[in-house]
């Protein structure tokens, strides 16, 4: 399984060299992720950017200097709505580098955008809410599609054959809902992988892993305490 590392890169005030301080300060930074990343233990971050325009400076800049502090994959959201404006800012995105994986979303302008960015090999992501849509996203041929587990937990999702569970882990047939997109993308032999989102407790991870989803996000946090640090070994 892998596991991607969710920063909120809206946090960070370039202007007063304030990420260049967090990556020298403390476990707890970019510095450390870039560390594991690069050992191979974390396949890479996945950022939050809610509008073009952040701290002043264009997305696209904005990303590029996180970037080069943790040059590891980053999974970045486009801002547009409209195929033409989320095509070319996927490509802009692309250009920073290639490891950069464009999400986009799972209307029919995200779903067009998402197929042109991968013939033009170009790492994509995008969420799915239903086994049908979870289709149409491998017809894409996204690198990734992306199910949030709170969703899942909430009952935003397709599976309608069972209340919602009283404890907070993914179980019993809520589960179901990706296992049954596990198994359709094993028999048709689709190549897009599962990143399961928005995961509140480590616990939630396990039970993830056994049924086969290729990756999750999760917070800095909660990934530490699995490994040994100087605060918890």
């Amino acid at each position: 399984m892998k596991f991607f590392i969710n920063i909120d890169i809206e946090n960070f005030d370039t202007d007063s060299d304030e990420i260049k301080k967090l990556a020298e300060a403390d476990i707890t930074n970019l510095n450390e992720i870039k560390k594991l990343a690069e050992a191979g233990l974390l396949a890479g971050v996945a950022t939050d950017i809610s509008s073009q325009i952040i701290k002043g400076k264009a997305n696209t800049c904005y990303i590029k200097e996180v970037y080069q502090l943790i040059k590891c994959p980053m999974i970045v959201k486009c801002t547009s709505s409209y195929y033409d404006d989320m095509l070319k800012e996927g490509q802009e995105l692309a250009e920073i580098n290639k490891n950069i994986i464009v999400a986009v979303p799972s209307s029919q302008d995200g779903l067009r955008t998402c197929k042109t960015l991968t013939k033009q090999k170009i790492q994509t992501l995008t969420s799915c809410y239903s086994r049908t849509q979870a289709l149409l996203v491998a017809k894409t041929g996204a690198t990734y599609v992306s199910i949030d587990a709170q969703a899942l937990l909430s009952a935003r999702l397709e599976d309608i054959y069972n209340p919602i569970p009283a404890d907070n882990n993914i179980s019993g047939n809520r589960i179901s809902f990706i296992e049954d997109i596990i198994d359709i993308y094993k028999k048709l032999e689709i190549k897009t992988q599962i990143l399961l989102t928005s995961i509140n407790g480590f616990e939630q991870v396990e039970p993830a892993a056994r049924i086969g989803i290729h990756a999750v996000a999760i917070s800095w946090p909660m990934f530490s305490n699995i490994i040994p640090t100087r605060f918890n070994r």
